[in-house]
């Protein structure tokens, strides 16, 4: 009996695949961002409402100045329903609202547009300049994984039916 063989590359046969199924798999993940950059959205507002940072790197929110403490104490911010714990910067809830945020091409663009969001991730806040990290701005951080592990669930449902239209 004879022996057959068969040489030849897969190489040929991947990058025709590749080219038939690269438009498809752009509009498959660019659909998944979509879907998931507001799961991380909630999950980063969550994180900031329980008193955390969602930067990695940076815990619990730095305490209320004495005077401010004082002030809630006291009564000033009853309107409110101001308390001392948590930190969770939501006087108004004006801040928190004005977090935008949008898929890109490479992944998502999330941002404050409040100037207070502004002065309390970068310029600090208060008598003292306080900073309670609410973004990774600065090169070399990024959000906790915990903000992933909050929207996880989600994105994983969302993975699997994207990763499947994908198999298609």
């Amino acid at each position: 009996m004879g022996k057959i063989t068969v040489t030849g590359s897969t190489i040929g046969l991947y990058n025709d695949f590749k080219a038939k199924t690269r438009d498809q798999n752009k509009v498959i993940l660019r659909q998944w961002r979509r879907k998931a950059v507001p799961l991380i959205k909630s999950a980063i507002v969550k994180t900031i409402q329980i008193g955390n940072s969602p930067v990695q790197g940076f815990g619990r929110f730095q305490d209320y100045s004495k005077m401010y403490k004082s002030a809630i104490l006291g009564g000033e911010y009853t309107e409110y329903n101001k308390k001392l714990r948590p930190i969770n910067m939501t006087l108004t809830g004006q801040m928190l609202k004005s977090l935008t945020s949008r898929a890109t091409v490479n992944g998502f663009l999330l941002q404050f547009t409040s100037r207070l969001a502004e002065k309390h991730n970068e310029l600090g806040v208060g008598k003292y300049k306080v900073i309670r990290r609410i973004l990774p701005v600065h090169k070399g951080e990024r959000l906790k994984d915990v903000i992933f592990f909050e929207a996880g669930q989600e994105l994983v449902k969302l993975t699997k039916f994207y990763y499947s239209k994908l198999l298609k």
